[in-house]
Formats: structure tokens, C-alpha cells, sequence
């Protein structure tokens, strides 16, 4: 995933702040605990919340300890432990960063493939790693990223369709073992709608970037778009903005049906302000050249 699922911190009680800096924490230290240090690095905000959802959940509190900080060792924060949602998270992310990095070489000129395919080489073996511990989430990643791909290497053109992956493959890792009818229905409904506007969220944050290099963006393609049209850019982004305000909409409902057992003001803090805020900042570049053109 991309990093765009926050928290806006300000509007958080300073008690749902820390239980979700444990998740966080606990998210971190789980990856070196299984995969090194260096893992750390590849620590974002998405599976953190991946990781309370899960946990808001579950029939089982979670074990949220006082602990230190191995970049920080003299404050000491709350950490939860132990926890099994925790763990998923972590092999989740590693795969996710995996096939990121892959597909970053891919992408890279000659220095770019050099750099990047170092860091590559032990993620290769954090995925191995990960795809023994959670063999599902392995197989669910492999299937539809390659579905995605395929759908960019035909330089896909349609909003709808090129959101699927991402929407199909979050469908799929939040109702794994999940049994319960009503709840696979309301898990499928938020998954669906967060795959949607993460993937054209990041869309819209690379549009002009892509533009310019002339590389693939499925807005570029879908109202043909060109690096000298700011103003036709940001028209684009308007009609897609009414896009991710349905996607958050529909998030939210399908959260309010969940029967979270904690953490929910956290959850309602990210749906409600935490993502509205992360799409302000990234459709207001446009308007801000839009307005300095005029």
C-alpha cells in the first residue's frame, strides 16, 4: 500500500493517540523481531491501520505493555505485544514493500535499477520469509498485483477497472477467516472502497509527474491529458475527486456497521478527518498551479 491512511493527530484524544502508537510501535518492533532492522524502514501508516482493524475486531484484548524504543531508547511508550493481528500486519507489509520494490527496478533508469535492486535483494528474502508465515496473504498479493500489471502493461484507460486489484486484493486479506456472513459483507464494502481511493489517490498525486515523463496514470489516459494543460489537469482531478468523496462515503457506512469492540474513535478518526485531510493536500497542488495560471 502507499502510506495515505492516517490519523489527523490534532482531532485525536491524547488516549486513542497512544493505543494507536502502540499498534505502530508494536507493528515496528514485529518486524524486527522477523525480519531485521533494515525491515523497519518499510514501517507506513496503511498497515498500522490494517493492523487496528483487525484488532478493534477481535474477541481477544490486546496485550499493551510499557516498552523502549530502539531509535528513541529513553522515552518509554506503550506497545502492544504479542498480538497475532500485529504479525499478519507485519508479513503483509513485508510483501507489499516487496512487489513495491520490484516494481520501482522495473520502472528505474540504469542508476535507479542499481540502487533499488540492492535494497532489493534481502526484501527477497523477508518475502520468502513472510510467504512461509502467511502463505495466504502471499498467494492473495502474488494474484492480484500480477492482475494489476497486466491491466497497466494495456495501459488501462477506466477508472473502474484499473481500481480492482487493489480493491479485490484488500477484500481479500480483510475477510480472511472471517465467517460470519454480515461481517464479510461489511468488511467487503469498507475494503472495497479503501482499495478504490488509495489507488487513485496515489493516481492523482503522481498525475503530473507521470505527465511530464510520459510514463503510465490511468487520469492521464482516461480524459488524455498533457504536461503543458495545468488547466485541464485540474478539471480532471475535479471529476475524480468526485470519485474518492463516494469511496470515503461509502468507507464510512460500511465502518459503522462493524461491531468494533475498541478502538473505533481511532477508526472514525482516520475515515471521518484523517483521509479528507490526506485528499485536501493532494488534489489543493493542482488548484494552487490552477490558480497561479489564471
Amino acid at each position: 500500500m502507499f502510506g495515505y491512511i492516517k490519523t489527523n493527530k490534532p482531532e485525536l484524544l491524547i488516549k486513542d493517540f497512544e493505543l494507536y502508537r502502540s499498534v505502530y510501535c508494536g507493528l515496528c518492533k514485529s518486524l524486527g523481531r522477523h525480519y531485521t532492522i533494515l525491515s523497519r524502514f518499510s514501517l507506513n501508516y496503511d498497515f498500522t491501520v490494517f493492523a487496528i482493524l483487525k484488532i478493534a475486531l477481535d474477541e481477544n484484548e490486546p496485550c499493551i505493555k510499557p516498552g523502549r524504543c530502539m531509535f528513541n531508547p529513553l522515552a518509554r511508550r506503550a506497545c502492544c505485544v504479542g498480538n497475532a493481528n500485529v504479525d499478519f500486519a507485519a508479513d503483509a507489509l513485508i510483501l507489499s514493500t516487496y512487489h513495491k520494490l520490484r516494481d520501482d527496478v522495473k520502472d528505474s533508469g540504469f542508476w535507479g535499477k542499481i540502487g533499488k535492486g540492492l535494497l532489493l535483494l534481502p526484501y527477497r528474502c523477508f518475502a520468502k520469509k513472510a510467504a512461509r508465515r502467511s502463505p495466504e496473504a502471499a498467494e492473495i498479493m502474488q494474484r492480484y498485483i500480477e492482475a494489476q500489471d497486466a491491466l497497466e502493461r494495456e495501459q488501462c484507460a477506466h477508472l473502474d477497472r484499473i481500481t480492482q486489484p487493489t480493491s479485490q486484493m484488500l477484500i481479500s486479506l480483510f475477510t480472511l477467516h472471517v465467517e460470519d456472513t454480515a461481517l464479510r459483507e461489511a468488511l467487503t464494502k469498507l475494503a472495497d472502497n479503501l482499495g478504490k481511493w488509495i489507488y487513485l489517490i496515489d493516481a492523482v498525486d503522481d498525475l503530473q509527474k507521470d505527465c511530464e515523463k510520459g510514463e503510465y496514470n490511468p487520469i492521464a489516459l482516461a480524459y488524455s491529458l498533457s504536461p503543458d494543460e495545468p488547466a485541464a489537469q485540474e478539471a480532471a482531478v475535479r471529476q475524480v475527486e468526485l470519485l474518492l468523496n463516494l469511496s470515503i462515503t461509502e468507507a464510512v457506512r460500511a465502518l459503522e456497521t462493524l461491531p468494533m469492540r475498541r478502538f473505533d474513535m481511532i477508526l472514525r478518526n482516520i475515515l471521518y478527518m484523517g483521509m479528507p485531510l490526506v485528499q485536501k493536500r493532494v488534489l489543493g497542488k493542482y488548484r494552487k498551479e490552477a490558480t497561479a495560471e489564471s
